[in-house]
């Protein structure tokens, strides 16, 4: 874990906590301290009979739940009293890391490794592993990328992106543009110290869902669509600046924007169509597709 920390300081990647980790440690405890430096992610509320506070909070999560097929997967139906407590918070721990878009959890309790395999039935890619499988999946990934895992070597990579990720590019700003008439689906751009995002966002049938603009509130000309935002932070995409954003449907994810440690704002998802439907641009994670805009920086 410390080697992991090494990367999360060097801003390699970003270790995150789920919001069910405080409730289970004493809260003066050197865990806790620790555990405080890193940013939080959550998922829906759920509270214990008899318990104080929520199990879990409420989240800006990219992906719905799964934690009753968790639960009833590795642990059935059977447990009871604090037996019952501790599943049910494990399932938690996985079902906020897969429902934030994680890559790796890290743990070492071999009875929750059973969910990578349980979680890929479903489409969810997650990696579930030791501290030491962890570091390893990093250090490879690094020396795939970058052609070396050392760690100033990895640093200066991280330095030399830009403020916005998006895909596996970096710049400080942007636009996508498409159609015949040129329309205006998405602008980035950095305006007095804070990310400005805005955008028309249209499902299947070429539908406007929502339109964004920093600083506003969201219009949302036909039902099915919901922006959650979480945290402080400098990412604009309605009235007030927060650390994380997603606009999503019940099935669909078309924007999901977080703020790393570093101060970078990653942008993980985001799907753009035109008046007709088409898919103009994709991003996923590390892959930033265009088919049919235009990106302007």
């Amino acid at each position: 874990m410390t080697a992991l920390e090494g990367y999360h300081h060097a801003g390699a990647l970003e270790l995150i906590v789920t919001s069910t980790l405080p409730v289970e440690l004493d809260e003066g405890s050197t865990q806790a301290q620790k555990a405080r430096l890193y940013q939080s992610v959550g998922g829906y509320p759920l509270y214990f009979p008899g318990e104080k506070g929520a199990q879990s909070s409420i989240g800006a999560p990219v992906r719905q739940s799964l934690l009753h097929l968790l639960h009833q997967e590795l642990f059935g139906q059977d447990l009871k009293g604090k037996a019952l407590m501790r599943a049910v918070r494990d399932c938690l721990h996985l079902d906020q890391a897969q429902m934030n878009a994680a890559d790796i959890f890290v743990t070492n309790d071999k009875r929750l490794h059973a969910a990578e395999a349980l979680l890929g039935r479903h489409g969810v890619h997650l990696s579930i592993g030791t501290p030491e499988e962890a570091l390893d999946r990093v250090r490879n990934y690094y020396r795939q990328t970058i052609g070396n895992d050392d760690l100033e070597k990895v640093k200066q990579a991280a330095r030399d992106q830009g403020p916005v990720v998006l895909g596996s590019n970096s710049c400080g700003g942007c636009s996508f543009i498409a159609g015949r008439a040129e329309e205006t689906l998405a602008t980035i751009r950095i305006e007095g110290g804070l990310l400005h995002i805005g955008g028309r966002f249209r499902d299947e049938r070429g539908q406007l869902l929502v339109e964004l603009k920093p600083g506003e509130r969201p219009v949302f000309p036909s039902p099915g669509a919901r922006l959650t935002q979480v945290g402080g932070g400098p990412i604009l995409v309605a009235e007030k600046p927060m650390g994380a954003a997603v606009l999503a449907s019940d099935t669909q994810t078309y924007l999901a924007v977080r703020l790393t440690h570093t101060g970078r704002a990653v942008i993980s998802e985001m799907e753009l169509r035109d008046e007709a439907g088409q898919l103009v641009v994709a991003v996923q994670k590390e892959s930033l597709v265009l088919q049919g805009a235009n990106m302007r920086f």
